[in-house]
Formats: structure tokens, sequence, C-alpha cells
């Protein structure tokens, strides 16, 4: 092993405790006792393997699933987290909703309830149910576990307008990283398009998440994948439904070497960016 892969692995455990050391389920990993015997880094490795071997992503090597990318975003403890743990005024207002599109294994709705949201408003998707089984494997919270998760998830296309349709209209915090940046600009407005119809009507109404783009945006010629920068990011949304976003991006360099990266992430000679967004419908 690679003095990287320990360094890689000892970021994973570390990234894993704080997690699994509150969530109900994976407490018992955690223990002094059970960290003699490695026992949460042996079980990450069982999960990651397992996933590898249907999904052979850069992003699974890496440990990516295990990152609650949206505690990083800037309004998530002064906006998110405040919207969707407020108690009904009345007893006919119901609770907001929160969608995890691309949810992975589902490390965004487990760091959620840690962090006090009631997992019954809480639903993930993503195009691949593996993803979906392996979560409840690292999690332990199967539905025939101690202590299954409430929250729902669905595998399934989201461009599909059939898709978790019963949410139209209804959602009022939808988190969305690592997705935009797979697809071409008319892909990613079909997706915009998608999340405007799931999106409550008011203005709670938030869409937040984080993409790759590029310095000056532009397309990726072999692909045709459009990366983003804060303008073009912004363009996007003018297109989406009646055009009134209020769409608020920031800009981080990410100092990675293109040539030894495992994806293609840009151009050659593109400046890469990570985008944190907030997209806010105008009413």
């Amino acid at each position: 092993m690679s003095d990287e892969d320990v360094i890689s692995q000892t970021r994973a455990v570390e990234q894993a405790h704080a997690l699994f050391s509150q969530y109900l389920a994976t407490k018992a990993l955690c223990s002094d006792e059970a960290a003699k015997d490695r026992l949460l880094l042996n079980h990450i490795l069982a999960i990651q393997s397992a996933i590898y071997a249907v999904h052979p992503y850069p992003c699974i090597a890496m440990f990516r699933f295990l990152y609650p990318t949206i505690t990083q975003h800037p309004i998530y403890k002064t906006t998110i987290l405040p919207l969707l743990t407020a108690k009904p005024s009345s007893a006919a207002q119901t609770p907001p909703l929160f969608l995890d599109v691309g949810c992975c294994v589902g490390q965004v709705l487990r760091q959620l309830i840690v962090d006090g949201v009631d997992p019954t408003q809480l639903t993930g998707v993503d195009l691949y149910q593996d993803y979906l089984t392996h979560g409840y494997d690292l999690f332990m919270d199967g539905p025939d576990s101690e202590h299954p998760l409430k929250s729902r998830l669905e595998a399934g296309d989201i461009f599909d307008p059939i898709f978790i349709a019963d949410l139209n209209g209804r959602v009022t915090v939808i988190h969305i990283s690592s997705v935009f940046h797979l697809f071409s600009w008319d892909r990613q407005l079909a997706v915009a398009k998608r999340l405007d119809e799931l999106l409550v009507n008011t203005d709670e109404g938030l869409i937040v998440g984080s993409q790759l783009g590029v310095q000056g945006g532009g397309e990726l010629a072999e692909s045709h994948v459009f990366r983003h920068d804060s303008k073009t990011f912004k363009h996007l949304w003018e297109s989406v439904g009646d055009g009134k976003w209020d769409v608020e991006v920031a800009e981080h360099v990410w100092d990675v070497d293109l040539k030894k990266h495992p994806m293609k992430l840009a151009r050659e000679g593109d400046v890469v960016i990570v985008l944190r967004f907030v997209v806010k419908r105008r009413v």
C-alpha cells in the first residue's frame, strides 16, 4: 500500500467517524474497543469494494461517498437546517420536504438526521439502485435492521417526468451536487426544469449544491459536457420556467493536476473551480 493510500484511508475514517459516531445505527463501529480492532475502516473498505465492483468511478475510489457535502455549503447552518427543523405553526401546515438528487449512498440524508431533521421529511434519489442498497449496508439501517432508516430512497432517472412525480411542487429544499457537471448544456437545462417542477412555488423554495466548473465556462469538445463559471450558471437559469430566479454562486479554485486526474475534468489550460450555488425562486 502506498503512502497516498494510507493517507486517503486515514482521512476517510476521520470523515466517517464524524458522522458514524453520532448516527444511531453505526455508533457501535466507533467505540474505543471497535477502534482498536479497526472495525470502522474494515467496514468502509468492504462497502467501498462492493460499490466499486459495480461502478468503478474515481469518486468511489477516493471515498467521496463518505462526505455529506451539504455541510460545506455557506447557508447550511444559517438557512437550510433552521428551515427543515422549524416546527409547523399549525396542525394544517405540513413539514418542509427535502430532496437529494444524485444522493449516492444517502450520506447527506443521514447527516441531516444527525443534525435534527425528521427522517420522514427526507427523500434521496439516484440513478443506481446499487448505491441505495449499499447505503443501507454502509449505515446499517436497512428495513430489517435494528434501527431502520425512515426516509424515502428511490432509484430512477431524473429526466423521466413520471419519476417521483408525487413530489411535484412540494419540495422546499433540493440538494444537487456533482450532477450538473455530468451533462451538456441542453441536458443541464432539462435537469433545471425538472427541479423547477419539484420545487414549492413560494419564496422559501431553495435549490442548493455544488459542481465542478472552469473559469470562463465552456464545453468539453469530446463529450459535449458543459463546465460552468458563475456567469454561465446564472445564464442557464434564465431559460428555466419564467426565468425569475435569484442565483448566488461562489467560486473556489481547485488546485488539481489535470494530467494526473483519472477523469477528464477540463480542457488543457483551464483553471478548474468548484461552484457552490443557491437558487431561489423569485415569487
